[in-house]
């Protein structure tokens, strides 16, 4: 490809093309290109454990009302509705209500031997005929988002149960090994699984995105630039300090296509390969529902290109999935999640957050009065965007565009990553358009579209021939660190907790542009 006019004169020696093969294991790459992609990922992990060992929830001054006859703002038309605790809160590595519901789970299952996390009990000495008490009441785990079973009337996480089963397991060795309590050792406990559970995988991510990108990029330019992204420009960092469900997703997302995506050129798909694939999917289901699309989709590929593969993923999805469908028959007695049965008496029972919010009308980021254009709008390129906040990843639309043109062409018998590229395409429209079609729920307070989350993995390795091709044209380079600054800024915004709005929000809120 002949540069623009404007193209970078020189590369720096050790940074040509010419010195970063392509091989068909990923191993390759020049030196240098080596030290930076270790520089780099221990800096990424150090900041990620530095943030899980201090972790800590912090009271904001801004989100509460001001009780101050001259406090800052005092004529703010719309004021945060809560006030500040007369009492000193206790101290807590747990941030809100999305981690809260999973740790009470959590602490229920090992310290008391059972799923539900707290009860409703008849009491006629209560206006409202009934009490509520068990741990989801406790100031350290009081969370919106239960449920309760109308028959039973036990409280239960709405989380999907297999992650928390998982991680209660962990709390269980360290009971039993070193005597340490969630209650009285709450640091330690949640710090150790924290490093387990987040820490651990976000290695094995860079580890394996690193292989990936040495595969199926030319230019070391190229190579640094993706690698930058994966450790400092996606939303593994500012999850990494909290128990919640999307820093495992993105890790299994990329594992699920790692395996076919690393198979040498020429070489048949190996049933391993698609039995570590169908793990890695169906696990990525337990996780993220809607991420059947990409299981659906990995099935059909295989089905038409590699036939004898197709028992083997199908095999290692349906596993987790089995194990996901055990579990919440164990936990609630019912096989159909949680999530389904959002709008039941489940969610909308006497006194819960869901009710409140569609009897009385109330508005809020979790049920935005708005039309499905605006809510699109904000949700891929307005105060929730994913193309606003991280727009790094148009370049991954510009290249899944491009691939999907060349499978059709090909029929879908091309190399894997343009098959990959071309069924990532159609499964973020899929994704994308449920999520519009379904619900006008920002994700709550979250510092961006987590729904989609998931999907950036992938499209960072699809992102990999933009770059290559953007290599060496100065004003495309230039372009695409920008883009990669602001993802980044984004991405550090919310350093303290990361179930803060995104700065595109808090700046339409504080400018009165908008609320919710």
């Amino acid at each position: 490809m002949m540069p623009d006019s404007d193209s970078t004169a020189a590369v720096p020696a050790g940074l040509n093309a010419s010195s970063g093969t392509h091989s068909g294991d990923g191993s390759s790459g020049n030196g240098l290109v080596r030290t930076v992609f270790a520089m780099l990922m221990l800096l990424s992990l150090a900041v990620c454990a530095a943030r899980i060992v201090g972790a800590e929830r912090i009271y904001e001054p801004s989100l509460f009302r001001s009780d101050r006859p001259d406090g800052y703002r005092q004529n703010d038309p719309d004021p945060p509705p809560r006030s500040w605790p007369k009492l000193r809160p206790e101290p807590s590595p747990m941030f809100s209500s999305n981690d809260r519901s999973r740790w009470a789970t959590v602490r229920a299952l090992v310290d008391e031997g059972r799923f539900s996390i707290g009860q409703r009990i008849p009491d006629a000495s209560k206006p409202s005929g009934y009490r509520d008490e068990g741990i989801i009441f406790e100031d350290d785990y009081a969370s919106v988002d239960r449920i309760l079973n109308p028959e039973t009337q036990h409280f239960y996480s709405s989380k999907p149960p297999l992650l928390t089963l998982i991680v209660a397991g962990q709390y269980w060795f360290l009971k039993q090994t070193v005597g340490l309590s969630i209650v009285h050792d709450r640091w330690p406990v949640v710090v150790t699984i924290l490093l387990v559970t987040n820490l651990l995988p976000m290695w094995g991510f860079l580890v394996l995105m690193r292989r990936l990108i040495l595969r199926w990029s030319q230019q070391p330019w190229t190579q640094l630039v993706a690698f930058a992204v994966a450790c400092f420009g996606m939303y593994l960092i500012p999850f990494s300090n909290t128990l919640n469900n999307h820093s495992l997703g993105m890790v299994l997302a990329l594992a699920a296509v790692a395996p076919i995506l690393l198979t040498p050129a020429g070489e048949s798909l190996s049933r391993r390969s698609a039995l570590l694939a169908g793990l890695a999917a169906g696990g990525l289901f337990t996780l993220e529902l809607p991420a059947l699309s990409l299981v659906v989709g990995l099935g059909v590929l295989l089905a038409l290109r590699e036939r004898r593969c197709v028992a083997a993923f199908a095999f290692g999805a349906f596993l987790p999935m089995l194990a996901l469908a055990v579990s919440m028959v164990v936990a609630t007695g019912e096989l159909i999640p949680a999530y389904a049965k959002f709008g039941s008496e489940w969610y909308e029972y006497p006194g819960s957050h869901w009710l409140k919010l569609r009897v009385a009308g109330a508005r809020g980021i979790d049920a935005a009065d708005e039309p499905k254009w605006r809510y699109a709008f904000h949700l891929l390129v307005g105060h929730h965007g994913m193309f606003s906040l991280t727009p790094i990843w148009l370049l991954s639309v510009l290249g899944m565009a491009g691939a999907f043109r060349q499978a059709i062409v090909e029929r879908f018998r091309g190399d894997w990553l343009t098959t990959i590229g071309g069924l990532m395409l159609m499964v973020s429209v899929v994704v994308i358009g449920f999520y519009i079609a379904k619900t006008n729920n920002y994700g709550g307070w979250t510092a961006g579209p987590r729904w989609l989350f998931w999907l950036t993995p992938i499209w960072l390795v699809l992102m990999l021939p933009v770059l290559d091709r953007w290599a060496g044209i100065r004003w495309r380079e230039r372009t695409v660190l920008a883009l990669l600054g602001i993802s980044a800024f984004t991405v550090f915004y919310p350093l303290i907790n990361p179930w803060r709005h995104p700065w595109l929000y808090q700046l339409c809120e504080y400018y009165y542009w908008l609320r919710y």
